[in-house]
């Protein structure tokens, strides 16, 4: 028996073995792992969050740039309990788990309702200004561990609730597959993956549902299996990849034989150009540490808030949500277009965010270990969100440099923390007006939120390329990179050098067609110089006028440092395809 944060006894879950790490049996048992304020849900009322999970001032005076109205309407939200929906994974190198977290009942049981409670598609189109008309289409890929069963019909339920188009396998709009593209066999079913798996469906079907859904199973929860799995999700043609999980940063022996973190971002998550790879940014504040593959060096680390309905102008009111990651990696280098401040000298955590706090979360309906519908928040509600808004904006192939260089596209939040602490080799950071950007919201750029959360029409309505030269990789003939062309020598080259099984084109899911994501390939600004930007300058400043040039650079050296991998992980072959037999 194990004593929950919340003080409740819960049974020691059971561990078995499931290929090279251990996983556990059942999510029903999960301990809680932070819970909130206690008493009868219908009891709740007006709360202080002084101390509560939005770090915001009591009522009355606004706080941190916020208006009266969204201070006030900040600090009415009722708390509830919650607890994470995936196990925490036996501690090892390279394992992951994912960053949901469901409303719970008194007791620690999942809450359940016969009908949907949380935020619904038309209060999230509505709260990041998602226009009627003129949005684009494409792709969205889901990557997860383990298998949900009900994934097909209870995303069907959750469309037909909402009056959503259907999404189904025989209309070709949906398609579920293994890590390595095929339709069999699948990975183990597992409860709380489903509930995850179930979520990130949901909510790239609330933003876009014209997009096509690709959902991609990993064998199991680690940085090599779903590493495989994003891998898959670009060569079937993905606009965006959205991965909603993470883990510690390592410095040695990831899994698998992939040797370091920085191998295993130029493997899988780095090097995919023109691709938006999105990644939640980690549910327990800034003093658990940077998660990767938040932390990658071309993957949007997406941060979350606190989102609730406003008198303000706007019509809602935002502040950084206390369980939202964020932080300095000890590992991955600053990316050249991030110029934001000495308080971070590699890559910093998170570029972006969006509603995340499970106190004002949304519904998903899941049958699978869930129970219904639910409520749930975590950043893993946070990364489909983004990623189908920029799939709808015309701005999959935009990477994080063009969020740096277009941060006033942005609802800036300025309110709100993510706690204090120094995380293992991490930097130091203190809560409140005089801490660090690193944890505490403010304007422009820091990191629990990023450059903030999407205005859909802004970034609809405004030019600009993506990192990667212009929109067109070296070598590319111009075609997009779900045209099921060359993405360039170096990128052909480095997926060439892949031990895992090439994919059978026609394993794609139909997504090249032109309902995808157009390119964007229009020049984004910069002043030309081809000077570094002075360090004084602000965050937002800085980002504003980041080189373009640089952002191909950092692409360049990405896939070469897959290339130059390529002996080692030869010589490793063997010890692969003992793991994964064909």
């Amino acid at each position: 028996m194990l004593r929950s944060s919340c003080g409740r006894w819960a049974s020691l879950l059971v561990l078995s073995r499931a290929g090279s790490v251990l996983r556990l049996l059942s999510v029903a048992a999960v301990v809680p792992f932070a819970c909130s304020a206690s008493g009868d849900e219908a009891a709740r009322g007006n709360v202080d969050l002084t101390a509560s999970p939005s770090h915001l001032e009591p009522t009355g005076a606004p706080v941190g740039g916020l208006s009266e109205a969204d201070t006030a309407a900040l600090n009415a939200v009722p708390e509830y309990p919650s607890r994470d929906v995936c196990p925490m994974m036996a501690h090892a190198p390279g394992n992951v788990r994912c960053f949901a977290k469901i409303r719970t009942d008194e007791s620690g049981s999942i809450a359940a309702y016969a009908t949907p409670r949380g935020l619904g598609p038309s209060d999230l189109m509505a709260a990041y200004n998602v226009p009627s008309s003129g949005t684009k289409a494409g792709t969205i890929a889901i990557v997860d561990a383990y298998d949900n069963p009900k994934a097909e019909s209870d995303l069907a339920k959750y469309r037909a609730q909402y009056g959503l188009p259907a999404c189904t396998t025989a209309n070709g709009c949906f398609n579920k597959v293994n890590q390595n593209g095929d339709a069999s066999p699948l990975p183990a079913a597992d409860p709380g993956w489903a509930t995850e798996i179930a979520l990130d469906l949901d909510m790239a079907s609330a933003l876009c549902p014209a997009c096509k859904i690709l959902l991609i199973e990993g064998e199991n929860p680690t940085l090599r299996d779903l590493g495989i799995a994003v891998n898959t999700a670009v060569r079937m043609g993905a606009a965006v990849v959205s991965n909603s999980y993470g883990g510690g940063e390592v410095g040695d022996d990831v899994d698998g034989g992939v040797a370091t973190i920085e191998e295993a971002d130029s493997l899988y998550y780095s090097s995919h150009p023109g691709v938006g790879i999105f990644a939640s940014s980690g549910d327990n504040g800034y003093a658990e540490g940077t998660s990767y593959p938040a932390s990658g060096a071309n993957v949007i680390g997406v941060g979350g808030t606190r989102l609730t309905t406003s008198e303000s102008a706007r019509g809602w009111a935002e502040a950084a949500w206390a369980g939202a990651g964020s932080g300095c990696s000890t590992h991955i280098a600053k990316p050249p277009w991030a110029n934001d401040g000495p308080d971070c000298a590699k890559k910093t955590v998170a570029d972006i965010s969006a509603v995340a706090d499970p106190a004002t979360g949304v519904a998903s309906y899941n049958t699978y270990g869930g129970g219904g519908w639910t409520v749930i928040g975590g950043t893993s509600a946070a990364a489909p969100i983004v990623a189908a808004i920029f799939v709808l904006a015309g701005k999959a192939a935009s990477g994080g440099a063009f969020i740096w260089q277009n941060g006033t596209l942005f609802y800036d939040v300025t309110a709100g923390n993510n706690g204090s602490g120094t995380p293992d080799g991490g930097v130091a950071c203190t809560s409140g007006s005089d801490g660090s950007y690193l944890c505490n919201a403010r304007d422009g750029f820091d990191g629990p939120t990023g450059w903030g959360t999407p205005n859909a029409a802004s970034l609809l309505a405004a030019s600009g390329g993506d990192p990667w030269d212009g929109g067109t990789p070296s070598g590319d003939s111009g075609g997009a990179p779900s045209d099921g062309g060359s993405d360039g020598p170096l990128v052909d080259a480095a997926r060439d050098a892949e031990t895992e099984p090439p994919l059978d084109a026609s394993r794609g899911d139909g997504a090249n067609d032109d309902s995808g994501s157009e390119r964007i390939a229009d020049s984004a600004t910069n002043d030309g110089s081809g000077c570094s930007l002075a360090a004084a300058r602000s965050p937002r400043e800085n980002g504003a006028q980041s080189m373009r040039s640089n952002g191909a650079l950092a692409a360049a050296l990405a896939v070469i440092g897959a290339l130059a991998t390529r002996r080692r992980r030869s010589a490793k072959k063997r010890d692969r395809d003992e793991l994964n037999p064909p």
